[in-house]
């Protein structure tokens, strides 16, 4: 089957990323010739390092960097654990409970977790005032701040020898109202025993989390390995469980999102919504968003445009004035000492796709409006 979407807003889906559709979703071998052409979506998908670990049988002239790319996965791998220890080991010192999330949660339901590569540890603590015990203690230990604030989480963490930056996060997980910390998040949250001090969401709060994280905040243009994680997380699930996300996306604003998350896992895996374990729970999307959340996914050019429909200013200049209050300051969090450095990490974020923009150049125009339409469709299910 070729995964080529319908409509005149999608992206071309090329041979090479079919075919790493096809190894990824459905086991299917690619041909020799293929292969080269995969690498450079794979990388484009963050999918490289699964790719690397599922490829029993790669050409000769792949092998060399396949075994590279799995030796570095494993080291960031290891390293994140140790770090992890750290900070469990921190946690149960400040008896401060801190629930982590995303990558290295996501991770352990890879077929193999250092596949699943990440680039930063996000922990959730109860509140704000022990969200800046535990960013203290950090500072104490050498973590330095990064020079930016993106959300709604403090100022990132890192040590001066590594990549690997640390992000605290209290009430508002991100800017989305539908990621705000709940008291259910945090009963239904379990002790990990591999990493003594940390919690992690059960395993319908994860998945409903990292699936708006995905659909809503980032609008699919974090590419096939945010589908990857929802397909790996929900293989082995059964009836109680999707019934229980669907009711669970429902209470808390998430039906749309996880209605787009389950189409494209029906596209990618090449099968009717009928025959889905979730479909005597949840209604399919409309074909429209369906292709409009294909356009996102395999969106070409890497230009960053304000997320304006997702951010819904309201109505009026009331509204506009407060979007503007809500961006410059992070959802409210950032004290006005910090406004300067926030303006100019939006410049920076954002200026090439204004421009582009601005000048009308196509694609840009394109993703734009792609993002227009996903944002506005997800916003009329929880306004």
């Amino acid at each position: 089957m070729t995964h080529q979407p319908a409509g005149t807003q999608a992206e071309r889906v090329t041979p090479a990323i079919d075919a790493l559709i096809a190894l990824l979703w459905r086991e299917t071998l690619p041909d020799a010739a293929v292969w080269p052409a995969m690498l450079p979506e794979a990388q484009r998908h963050g999918l490289l390092p699964t790719l690397a670990f599922l490829a029993e049988t790669p050409p000769d002239a792949l092998k060399t960097l396949f075994r590279e790319t799995r030796h570095n996965a494993t080291l960031r791998r290891l390293y994140a654990e140790q770090q992890l220890r750290k900070l469990g080991t921190l946690a149960l010192e400040l008896d401060i409970p801190l629930i982590l999330l995303k990558g290295p949660v996501t991770a352990t339901a890879y077929p193999h977790p250092a596949a699943r590569s990440f680039s930063d540890l996000d922990l959730l603590a109860p509140s704000e005032t022990q969200a800046q015990q535990v960013f203290d203690a950090l500072v104490e230990q050498g973590y330095l701040p990064a020079p930016e604030s993106r959300t709604t989480h403090m100022p990132a963490l890192g040590l001066p020898e590594s990549t690997l930056m640390v992000e605290i996060h209290y009430d508002n997980i991100e800017i989305l109202p539908t990621l705000h910390s709940d008291a259910e998040w945090w009963s239904a949250a379990a002790r990990m025993p591999e990493r003594p001090g940390l919690l992690a969401l059960s395993p319908i709060d994860h998945a409903l989390y990292f699936i708006t994280h995905a659909v809503q905040k980032h609008g699919m243009d974090m590419g096939l390995r945010g589908l990857y994680d929802f397909s790996c997380w929900t293989r082995r699930w059964e009836a109680t469980e999707w019934e229980a996300l669907a009711a669970r996306a429902e209470v808390r604003g998430g039906t749309r999102a996880l209605q787009v998350m389950a189409a494209l896992e029906a596209w990618a895996q090449g099968r009717p919504w009928s025959e889905m374990p979730w479909s005597p729970y949840l209604a399919p999307p409309p074909e429209a968003i369906l292709e409009t959340a294909l356009a996102a996914l395999f969106r070409t050019k890497n230009v960053r445009v304000p997320s304006v429909w997702r951010d819904y200013p309201g109505n009026g200049l009331r509204g506009w004035l407060a979007y503007t209050r809500t961006v410059l300051t992070a959802g409210g969090k950032l004290p006005a000492s910090r406004i300067p450095q926030r303006l100019f990490y939006l410049v920076r974020t954002y200026s090439v796709g204004l421009w582009s923009l601005l000048t009308q150049k196509p694609e840009v125009r394109r993703r734009w409006q792609t993002q227009r339409t996903l944002q506005n469709w997800l916003h009329e299910g929880h306004s």
